[in-house]
C-alpha cells in the first residue's frame, strides 16, 4: 500500500485541452485507492491524461520512481477509470 504521508493534492493531475487540472486528493488505505476530485468539470470527448507522480513511496519507503500515466476520455454521466495497481 501507499504510504499516506507522500500523497499530496500534487500527486495526480489531468492534463488535456491544452490545461492541466488538479484537485483534492484521498486514499483510503483499506481499499487502496487513491482518487481524485478534479477541481474544474471535465469536457466529455475530449482526451485526458492522467499523470501520478513519481514521488510516491510504499509504506517500507519504496518510491514510485517514475509518474505513471494514462489516457481516457469522459462521456457524459461517466466516471474516469480508477488508478492501475502499481
Amino acid at each position: 500500500p501507499l504510504n499516506p504521508a507522500t500523497i499530496q493534492n500534487s500527486s495526480i493531475l489531468i492534463q488535456g485541452g491544452g490545461r492541466t487540472f488538479s484537485g483534492r486528493v484521498n486514499y483510503d488505505p483499506a481499499l487502496k485507492r487513491m482518487t481524485l476530485t478534479p477541481s474544474e468539470a471535465l469536457y466529455a470527448l475530449t482526451q485526458y491524461t492522467v499523470v501520478v507522480s513519481g514521488d510516491l513511496s510504499d509504506v517500507p519507503g519504496n518510491p514510485i520512481g517514475t509518474a505513471k500515466t494514462w489516457t481516457f476520455s469522459p462521456i457524459f454521466n461517466q466516471q474516469p477509470p480508477g488508478l492501475p495497481d502499481f
